[in-house]
């Protein structure tokens, strides 16, 4: 009786469990700026690439490898080295009064860098930018600053509050016009106050700005319970806008976040329009009324970055590659406060929405087709009113003054959270956003110091990546790509990541390109097994991975009748680099002869014995089962033989259904 044995076990995959496919205690090195104390502000210059980093009492400049090209000394006020204090007329303080920059932006045309302090009632500078060979610096410096036209009653000049300010430069006719938005309080409005919003042109003469200017203070009576926190400022096509954490109404005490809309077409603030964006993440039902979800607002906006998207993310949202999208990141806050939880949202409103609700809402205000009682809002600034509805569109003329004044249009709809409440105990406290091929890139910054990179596709749950050790205090220049790869610690994990990273599998370790001295892939992953196969066999190929099969679908009711369809098998492509075809060869048997009882231990040499994933040995179609294996040698033991007497046997080893003769040899039984 004879028996067909496999000589070798099946080939199994190994298992990696998921937490064991990354380590985020990876450290890489960043260029890295540490200020002395807390970073108050900082720009990008493009055209020179450097970036300004204000402090208090200074605003250093630095190369794009964040070194320090030069240092301004903005205060303490009265202290001899602030040499540009000295350029403002007028007595200083009989104390060094410290200068927190406030204000720190750049002229959208001129080489100009504008800063504005807390010190001297909130004054500014405008600093020329020069270029010395390869070093940038900030030059020739003017205090804009006039003390005969400033009075505590009325000061143009007093820009910066202490409580925060928000500047956007505008060119407009080769003038510079600054849209300003500050904080206040009753303390601040009662001497030199900066006003709450304002529209100002500095004086050709750099020695201060227009006297006449139009502005919004928010009334007395509302200046220390109805603070207005400005968040965020940019400018778009024909408006400029600012963002605002503020309570829904002065007699509420819960918090919403505002986008305020003013017109670069006018110096007045006539087109002033609020509109309050509402962020949240709307749970899906379950069926178990016990466990009924609620939904979350994330109320308080705790930044944001306007920028165009990336192509997928457009489409979903309804809007296009080309159109500013206004990304933020916010949070839920804590009970009748503006103090943030942990937890946040990101939410992307596209510009042209903004505008549309802002548009319907004053067309509801001011048409004549309209006849809802509706207030203006914005009590907080002006006496109430309710809308005239007076404005005939198809009257010979139509009259426009209904638009001429500052309204606030409640807007009903909402924006869902992309991270689809991922980060359920995370507070973001900044938010950078980039378009990387057809992928939407954001970089969130968390109240622990860390960076997650999400990558948006839209059609599945974002991916996201720490980037550890991000201080307050510290300037790190991360690439749009990614920090690096080595996080990625198989080569499945390396491969499904982002392309935009640019990750490869690189031996033993997931790379880029440039950084690996070995063969590198970006398309296919090792292990499979066999890695050598014989000439004409029929050698089966074990890959390992993932998803090779389509994700599972169910469309219908549940016990409805369903077709089902198998997918039965997958094309294979295999390249001779990494899958070799051989031919095996015996050369020798020892020893020649043994008992008829079998047990004869018999040893085979030869050439590629080993190819092909499963192989047995043969004498005369009767198994030798195989003992052990070495490079060039089987060893099998003969089973019992059936056969009587000396015959010539046929040595064979066979590589699944295939076999091959190799050599004839005499093998005496007795």
């Amino acid at each position: 009786f004879l028996t067909s044995a496999v000589l070798l076990p099946t080939w199994q995959c190994q298992h990696i469990s998921y937490n064991l496919t990354r380590d985020y205690t990876v450290k890489y090195d960043f260029p890295t700026f540490r200020a002395p104390s807390a970073i108050q502000n900082m720009v990008i210059y493009e055209p020179s690439n450097v970036i300004f980093v204000a402090v208090q009492n200074k605003v250093y400049t630095l190369n794009s490898e964040l070194k320090i090209l030069s240092t301004l000394i903005t205060g303490p006020w009265g202290n001899p080295e602030c040499e540009i204090c000295g350029l403002c007329p007028g007595k200083g303080p009989v104390d060094f009064q410290n200068t927190d920059n406030q204000v720190l932006v750049t002229d959208p045309v001129e080489p100009w860098l504008y800063s504005c302090g807390s010190s001297q009632h909130g004054i500014c500078f405008q600093h020329k930018i020069e270029t010395q060979g390869d070093v940038v610096l900030l030059g020739e410096t003017s205090c804009l600053y006039s003390p005969e036209q400033n009075k505590p009653t009325e000061c143009p000049d007093c820009v910066a509050s202490p409580l925060g300010t928000r500047v956007v430069v505008v060119d407009q006719a080769s003038a510079s016009y600054f849209y300003i938005a500050s904080t206040i309080n009753a303390t601040i409005a009662d001497t030199y106050s900066p006003k709450s919003v304002s529209i100002r042109r500095p004086k050709s003469t750099l020695n201060g700005f227009d006297k006449s200017f139009h502005s919004l203070t928010v009334l007395p009576e509302y200046q220390d319970t109805y603070p207005i926190h400005y968040v965020y400022s940019f400018k778009y096509q024909k408006f400029v806008y600012f963002l605002t954490v503020q309570r829904e109404d002065p007699t509420s005490n819960s918090y919403h976040t505002r986008v305020v809309r003013l017109s670069t077409e006018e110096i007045e603030v006539r087109r002033y329009r609020e509109l309050n964006l509402d962020c949240r993440i709307q749970s899906k039902r379950k069926r178990s009324l016990s466990t009924m979800p609620k939904d979350v607002i994330f109320n308080v906006l705790q930044a944001a970055h306007a920028t165009n998207p990336g192509a997928k993310l457009a489409q979903a949202i309804g809007a296009s590659e080309t159109e500013l999208v206004l990304f933020g990141a916010f949070a839920e806050s804590q009970q009748d406060s503006k103090v943030p939880q942990r937890y946040s949202g990101v939410c992307a409103f596209p510009l042209h929405m903004i505008n549309k609700a802002i548009e319907t809402g004053m067309t509801k205000c001011c048409s004549m087709d309209v006849h809802d009682k509706m207030l203006r809002g914005l009590k907080f600034y002006q006496d109430m009113e309710y809308c005239p509805h007076n404005m005939n569109l198809s009257g010979p003329v139509v009259d426009v003054s209904c638009k001429n004044k500052p309204t606030f249009i409640a807007m009903n709809g909402f924006k869902l959270d992309l991270l689809q409440g991922r980060m359920s105990d995370v507070l973001l406290t900044s938010i950078f956003v980039t378009a990387i091929g057809g992928l939407t890139v954001a970089h969130l910054g968390t109240s622990e110091g860390r960076v997650l990179q999400v990558s948006y596709s839209y059609s599945s749950l974002p991916y996201t990546m720490n980037i550890p050790q991000m201080f307050m205090l510290e300037v790190f220049r991360v690439n749009q790509t990614g920090p690096g790869c080595l996080h990625f610690l198989t080569c499945l994990s390396c491969l499904k990541a982002e392309r935009f990273m640019q990750c490869g599998w690189c031996g033993d370790s997931c790379t880029r390109q440039g950084e690996c001295k070995k063969q590198w892939n970006q398309e296919s992953c090792p292990p499979f097994h066999p890695r050598n196969a014989p000439l004409h066999g029929s050698t089966k190929l074990t890959l390992c991975g993932r998803g090779f099969q389509s994700h599972p679908y169910f469309s219908g009711t549940a016990g409805s009748p369903s077709n089902k369809y198998l997918v039965t098998s997958k094309q294979c492509v295999t390249a001779c680099s990494i899958h070799h075809q051989q031919l095996p060869n015996i050369t020798s048997i020892h020893p020649a002869y043994g008992p008829m009882a079998g047990g004869t231990e018999i040893f085979i040499r030869g050439e590629n014995l080993f190819v092909g994933g499963t192989r047995k040995v043969m004498i005369n179609n009767l198994d030798c089962p195989v003992d052990s294996e070495k490079r060039y040698e089987k060893q099998c033991f003969l089973l019992a033989s059936l056969y009587k007497n000396r015959i010539e046997r046929r040595w064979d080893i066979r590589y699944k259904e295939t076999s091959y003769k190799s050599c004839n040899h005499n093998f005496e039984l007795y």
